[in-house]
């Protein structure tokens, strides 16, 4: 079964190949929307026919152990972890003080929502000028 899946998963990619130089061409042509269509179509035939061979390869892998169910697929294992992040958070606290980062949109929000006698000494609150020019100048265009 995965052995003709992969068949059918070269033939498709090859159809692929040729729809995409059609597109290509069909570009200058003035065809495009056809080719358009058909290069979109043999695009999802090779993505859901490459998701049904990884699914299935990952299936084989599960029952047997084999990192190499076909020779054109290879099994690669990676490690993922699965986090309760508020206790992680704490963890962190303790051991990894380093991995707590500060959110600066959020911190500099709620200093702002601040009386400004509770504002930390760590944070400065100054005025700073800036300068926003219109985005319509054409009153300012030389007419002629």
């Amino acid at each position: 079964m995965l052995e003709e899946k992969i068949k059918e998963l070269a033939r498709k990619r090859e159809a692929l190949n040729v729809a995409k130089e059609r597109y290509e061409l069909a570009r200058k042509n003035f065809e495009e929307l056809e080719c358009s269509t058909l290069y979109q179509f043999e695009k999802t035939v090779v993505e859901n026919l490459e998701d049904e061979i990884r699914t299935e390869a990952v299936k084989i892998f599960a029952e047997t152990g084999d990192k190499l169910p076909h020779e054109a697929v290879e099994i690669k294992e990676e490690t993922e972890l699965i986090v309760d992040e508020p206790q992680a958070e704490i963890y962190a606290y303790n051991k990894f003080p380093q991995a707590l980062t500060l959110d600066r949109k959020i911190f500099d929000r709620l200093i702002r929502a601040l009386p400004e006698e509770k504002v930390p000494d760590c944070v400065k609150i100054e005025k700073v000028p800036s300068a926003y020019i219109k985005s319509d100048l054409s009153e300012y265009l030389e007419k002629t």
